[in-house]
């Protein structure tokens, strides 16, 4: 166990002074002590402010805000004792129980500003930040302003040169800590895994990645990623929620969404996914057709009107009734098939819930008033909102250009050598809170089959010269996902591992290097 002024202790190793390991995201920023199996403390990466103060972070008001908390106690809004709304700057979970109260006293929140620090997984507020990392130094971990600690931080697979520098020049000038080092939140992911070769789909509030890393080190050529996330999820859940919740789309009832979103999301098995989502996705191309039928064989009138209107006026009487007969055989056979779907349905549905050990029904009180307000999140809404990670242009609109999380993966293979792929496809590893969603893995691995299976059939002539031997190829269909315990944790926990190796001395540089030459942040990155 690490901790303040100890040492960690790992089998089969020496002990090794503690590290503080930071992993960073759209969504949640994670910190703690290298050799622990969880972080410390995970906080939400939102800060709340009210608008009347111009410059809140960088007020002394809000740095005074994370002082010491030994020497100043702080009251259980999350304020410091003593002071007055206006001065403070709430963060993390602090925050959001602010707009949750303010939403059930019915209190406008249009005097507050809401800041996001962090969008596509790079630091956009650069003031904000620096108020997040000081309360997680002073007040998670209670090793003060200026933590005598060496420092991993974990971040975005694609950020640039010039934000790596930026970034350990910011950290090195506010905190002083005696040494850093940066890491891909990929690569630790797969370390986390166990493994040093695989490929990794790491997911966020607002951007995906797909990571791949051979013998310990990516493959930044084949590093891509696709702007989708949970919050593209939330958007669509937004949608279908505007009738029961009014104020969806309000900026502060953004994290009472993703809440929703969350506890209520599935997605449906491989096999059912035709079936189940045939009347639910609006631009498949037969929903419109398919409507027009069922009111046909309801009115009379329409029948006969949709039979005259595929039979010429100048045909024979013999051609007239063929043709009659072949509409309505071929009307028939298709409405038959709509009975049966309707049929299936319901019992598919059940049997998917069955399978993914999720309740009959999803029940959410909104924070409104003092006793709360009960909506229904219909099933259609909790299993439709996440296929727009796998099919963004059925679901967002055919304007959507992102590539589903199946395809991110498979063109990221591809872009590696051949007998590097062979070895990634068999080493897929997800992580990230989004990954959570149940069902979310075993769509992963049959949306990537059914790809190479496709992609083998029609392209093995072609693309020959790649492999050693057809075989060789054709064993790329074989998708395996490496196992693994709270994907959601998988970037820090690796970070945590990696920071215990005998190695990661070597890797991190001191911050008088660092003023030598800034580029060592590049040279020594991992």
């Amino acid at each position: 166990m690490t901790s303040a002024g100890k040492k960690v202790k790992v089998s089969g190793s020496k002990e090794h002074v503690g590290v503080i390991v930071v992993d960073y995201s759209t969504d949640f920023i994670k910190a703690g002590w290298s050799g622990e199996e969880t972080p410390r403390c995970c906080i939400p990466a939102v800060l709340v402010s009210d608008k009347s103060n111009r410059n809140p972070f960088n007020s002394s008001a809000a740095k005074d805000n994370h002082a010491d908390v030994k020497s100043r106690p702080t009251t259980s809004a999350g304020q410091v004792a003593g002071e007055e709304n206006n001065g403070t700057v709430l963060v993390g979970q602090d925050a959001l129980d602010r707009l949750k109260n303010m939403h059930k006293a019915g209190e406008s929140t249009e005097g507050l500003q809401i800041t996001y620090p962090i969008k596509e997984g790079r630091i956009v507020e650069w003031e904000a930040m620096i108020v997040l990392f000081r309360h997680i130094f002073v007040n998670e971990l209670k090793v003060g302003t200026h933590p005598n600690y060496p420092v991993l931080v974990m971040d975005s697979p694609m950020s640039s040169e010039e934000y790596r520098i930026k970034l350990c020049r910011t950290l090195f000038t506010e905190f002083r800590m005696p040494s850093l080092s940066l890491g891909n939140r990929g690569t630790m992911a797969l370390f986390d895994s166990g493994i040093s070769t695989g490929i990794v789909l790491l997911t966020s509030g607002d951007v995906c990645y797909a990571v791949p890393v051979y013998r310990g080190f990516a493959l930044t050529h084949a590093i891509i990623n696709t702007k989708l996330g949970g919050k593209t999820v939330t958007e669509v859940m937004k949608a279908g929620l505007k009738s029961d919740v009014k104020e969806s789309t309000d900026v502060s009832w953004a994290p009472i969404m993703e809440d929703i979103r969350e506890k209520s999301c599935f997605l449906i098995r491989h096999g059912s996914k035709e079936t189940l989502l045939r009347n639910h996705v609006p631009t498949k191309s037969d929903s419109k057709q398919r409507q027009e039928e069922l009111l046909t064989c309801l009115d009379p009138s329409k029948l006969k009107e949709k039979i005259d209107s595929v039979v010429a006026k100048d045909e024979k009487p013999a051609d007239i009734a063929r043709k009659q007969k072949q509409h309505l055989q071929r009307l028939g056979k298709r409405m038959l098939s709509n009975q049966k779907q309707a049929k299936d349905y319901p019992s598919l549905l059940a049997e998917e819930k069955k399978h993914l050990k999720l309740d009959e029904s999803m029940l959410y009180e909104l924070p409104k008033g003092d006793d709360g307000e009960i909506i229904q999140i219909h099933d259609q809404l909790r299993f439709v909102s996440p296929e727009a990670l796998f099919a963004p242009s059925h679901i967002l609109g055919r304007q959507c250009k992102e590539l589903g999380v199946q395809d991110l993966l498979f063109k990221s293979i591809n872009m590696c050598d051949g007998y590097i792929s062979k070895i990634l496809i068999e080493n897929v590893v997800i992580a990230g809170e989004v990954t959570e969603i149940p069902g979310f893995a075993q769509r992963v691995q049959a949306e990537l089959y059914d790809l190479y299976k496709e992609f083998s059939k029609h392209h093995v002539s072609a693309h020959k010269e790649l492999f050693h031997n057809t075989e060789t190829f054709h064993t790329l269909a074989d998708v395996k996902l490496v196992p693994a315990l709270r994907r959601k944790d998988a970037s820090w926990r690796g970070g945590s591992m990696f920071a215990t190796l005998k190695t990661f001395p070597k890797i991190r540089f001191t911050r008088e290097k660092f003023q030598e030459d800034e580029k060592i942040a590049l040279k020594r990155y991992f």
